[in-house]
């Protein structure tokens, strides 16, 4: 009798630290989904901004399984671009239309001033700089670049977001980012995360390591933001089968 109590006992201890492990679950993910006041940002989102040897990055505090969402976060400016030169258009809305706050913020994103695209940039304003003499000759530079390095678009809209766009690309990333039609961007875990892992996005959307190989993708990066990558995908420590799993989560 005393054995069977024993067993009886223990599993009723299992039975109650699993329930304490699915509570704790539940807490968490009810916390992420809270609103921090004026942030735009989900309260207790689980990850921060790090500088490392390649610059920023956003790094999770916590463990993350495949397919949570990670945090959600409003846009910092969101920047209309109807027309070819749009960048420009949207350069010169973020300088002239929105608040100082915003525009601060804003600039405190990527804006590297020793980059192919700041010396193409500058030229141009010199060029072009009776349009551009009421502003502020390198503000207007940082603002460019801040759009060229950190945009994510919706339809006609350049969106910039102050967590969101601190994360940087992998070909085989272990979050997708999604943006709803209220500007809203949502980041989701598509692989498991460990705590103080990078969480990464793909630049180019899901389907940019599936669609296109190794040395086609480092040209199209370096094109546009001006790296090499040396992702796992890159690197071949990944295949293409991982992430064409990630991309079904």
């Amino acid at each position: 009798q005393a054995a069977v109590k024993s067993d009886s006992e223990e599993g009723e201890e299992k039975e109650k630290e699993k329930e304490k492990e699915k509570e704790k679950e539940r807490e968490e993910d009810s916390y992420d989904d809270e609103e921090s006041e004026g942030e735009g940002l989900s309260r207790g989102i689980g990850c921060e901004v790090r500088q490392g040897i390649h610059g920023a990055s956003l790094v999770a505090t916590r463990s993350y399984k495949a397919g949570h969402t990670i945090f959600k976060e409003e846009a910092l400016a969101s920047l209309e671009c109807t027309c070819f030169a749009s960048i420009w258009a949207s350069a010169l809305c973020l300088l002239h239309d929105v608040s100082p706050d915003v525009r601060a913020k804003a600039l405190e994103l990527y804006t590297p001033e020793q980059s192919s695209a700041a010396q193409k940039y500058g030229a141009e304003i010199d060029r072009e700089w009776e349009q551009f003499e009421e502003f502020d000759k390198g503000l207007l530079l940082r603002s460019l670049l801040c759009l060229h390095f950190n945009t994510i678009g919706r339809n006609d809209l350049h969106l910039l977001y102050s967590t969101a766009c601190r994360m940087n690309h992998s070909c085989v990333p272990n979050c997708r980012l999604d943006v709803d039609r209220n500007n809203v961007a949502q980041i989701t875990s598509i692989a498991a995360v460990e705590s103080d892992e990078e969480l990464t996005i793909s630049y180019y959307g899901m389907s940019f390591g599936l669609d296109k190989g190794t040395s086609e993708r480092r040209e199209r990066l370096m094109r546009g933001f001006e790296f090499e990558c040396h992702c796992d995908l890159c690197e071949g420590v990944f295949d293409q089968k991982e992430l064409l799993r990630r991309t079904n989560v």
